[in-house]
């Protein structure tokens, strides 16, 4: 199975249920927000080879950019203007090579690799300086706060034993630990052969614990609810915000088509993994926060050159239904999480067109002005 299939188990908060202190109708106070993208450039190549399968874009602040590609096994560093410098954390066992790749960040002037048990680290343009220790299945980073401190949550069994998972800062260095929120993990959309069980993430359908960062606040929740929290960096839960909004039924056809992609797997196992799978969307796959504002990313399914955007202010009321529009022919790839990445001002893209030609694309966009929005 290719490495956006992972093990995955359904969560649900072991905490008492807090009610929302900010609810919002599905209806934005101050509208729709067309975020308006330009094309700035677009790549199709990395040096003389084409992509495999890119599953990370991530942009340091200065705009470079870092692709992971599992189909061949590598991650490439490109400048802020498309023009591609070097590959590097291949597949491998070596120093600076990555066994199992299972995250990429950029953290200020360099570059993290999570791999199963180590974090590998390279400077910005991709030179390999050091690997720490960190066992990924306990503490999977999500977001990373600076060198040395990231939030973790699990995504599935393997992740949290006993089936108890939790949101938490990690320190890389004394591996110490700061608990946030705590949940229970429950089986889904899992495919059985003999004693192997499996399991499936599907954005957009596998109900996930959602973490982001930002305001020097933690914002998480379950997406199959539109609940948010907002806790301070002490673990303390300050708010929260609601959004109520009608559940997106999806048929078992939709289902059948959105596994299509993965065609290494066999057809009963699909089979199962669609019977498996709940039949309503999820309300959100990413919560991110820019320029002050919370920006709710809304799955689509299937996916198809759109991205919606619920857009709240920093306490939670709720602003504007957003909505990234790109050119016809194309189509926004399937991606563990982070398709596609606003930066700065920018948005980047991993797209598929009509001849299956695959493509990164920079555009410029028109983000909500803070002050504006807050008054």
């Amino acid at each position: 199975m290719k490495s956006k299939m992972i093990f995955v188990l359904f969560l649900f908060l072991l905490m008492p249920l807090l009610d929302a202190e900010i609810k919002n109708s599905d209806k934005p106070s101050r509208g729709e927000w067309d975020f308006a993208p330009v094309k700035v450039w677009e790549i199709s190549r990395v040096g003389d080879d084409v992509f495999g399968e890119p599953d990370r874009i991530r942009i340091s602040d200065e705009g470079m950019v870092y692709i992971s590609d599992p189909e061949y096994g590598a991650n490439y560093v490109f400048d802020n203007t498309g023009i591609f410098i070097k590959a590097f954390g291949r597949r491998g066992q070596g120093p600076g090579e990555v066994r199992q790749q299972r995250d990429l960040f950029a953290v200020h002037c360099q570059i993290f690799i999570v791999d199963t048990g180590m974090i590998h680290i390279f400077s910005k343009r991709g030179e390999y300086i050091e690997s720490k220790r960190n066992q990924s299945y306990r503490f999977r980073p999500i977001v990373f706060l600076n060198h040395v401190e990231f939030i973790a949550s699990p995504f599935g069994i393997f992740e949290a034993p006993g089936g108890l998972g939790k949101v938490s800062i990690v320190n890389l260095e004394n591996r110490t630990e700061r608990v946030i929120a705590e949940f229970r993990i429950f089986e889904g959309g899992t495919a059985r052969s003999g004693d192997l069980v499996g399991s499936f993430i599907m954005i957009g359908l596998t109900p996930l614990m959602t973490v982001g960062y930002g305001n020097h606040r933690i914002y998480y929740g379950k997406s199959d609810s539109y609940v948010i929290h907002i806790a301070d960096m002490d673990g303390r839960v300050l708010d929260s915000f609601s959004l109520k909004r009608k559940k997106q039924r999806i048929s078992d056809d939709v289902k059948r088509k959105s596994f299509e992609e993965f065609g290494r797997i066999s057809r009963h196992t699909r089979e199962q993994f669609i019977k498996t799978t709940p039949n309503d969307c999820t309300f959100f796959c990413r919560i991110e926060v820019h320029d002050g504002l919370i920006h709710v990313f809304v799955p689509e399914i299937p996916r198809h050159n759109k991205q919606k955007i619920d857009i709240f202010s920093p306490e939670g009321k709720y602003l504007y239904s957003g909505l990234i529009e790109l050119e016809q022919g194309l189509t926004l790839m399937h991606s563990q999480l982070d398709n596609p990445v606003i930066k700065d001002g920018y948005l980047y893209a991993a797209l598929r067109d009509d001849s299956h030609k695959i493509k990164i694309a920079k555009y410029r966009i028109r983000l909500p002005v803070p002050e504006e929005s807050i008054k």
